[in-house]
């Protein structure tokens, strides 16, 4: 992306709780200019390794995680795929690595990382079936230090 002009900002979903637990991804953030507006893309192209029938499941909150031995939980693509919203994103990075980073991806997608960080000792032993965390849109993306919009175009100088 540096090749063709666009800034970039790398992330890391380690960020999203502000514990630096395990949720540890790294990602990034493209900024593209479309006609007068600059908007972010988040790219990930690795997000399939979230989404296998192994690491989806639920019964990953009765297992300890390998090789550490700690207790385990559903990885990020079984968060997503609990709501249509989230499916989209899960299609959209799998299928072209990126999707266009709105408040609302910002909050779907932050969550899925900080859920898979969630034992089930976090919930008191009982199995989840709320998939949102406390955490609002503004969070997740002041932790990829986003600009405001009405600041973004300032921040970022295209030539």
């Amino acid at each position: 992306y540096k090749e063709m002009g666009l800034s970039v900002k790398y992330c890391n979903a380690r960020n999203f709780d502000g514990t630096n637990r395990r949720a540890s991804h790294a990602f990034g953030i493209v900024y593209i200019p479309i006609g007068n507006e600059i908007k972010p893309y988040l790219i990930d192209l690795t997000f399939k390794q979230f989404c296998t029938c192994e690491k989806c499941d639920v019964e990953r909150y009765n297992e300890k995680s390998l090789p550490y031995g700690i207790p385990a939980s559903p990885h990020p693509g079984y968060f997503l795929n609990q709501t249509e919203e989230g499916r989209s994103i899960i299609e959209q990075l799998l299928g072209v690595g990126f999707v266009q980073l709105t408040p609302e991806v910002a909050k779907l997608y932050g969550d899925s990382f900080v859920l898979s960080t969630r034992d089930l000792k976090f919930y008191n032993g009982i199995i989840p079936h709320e998939y949102t965390t406390e955490y609002i849109s503004e969070d997740y993306l002041k932790s990829m230090q986003i600009p405001d919009e009405a600041d973004m175009y300032d921040e970022l100088r295209w030539d």
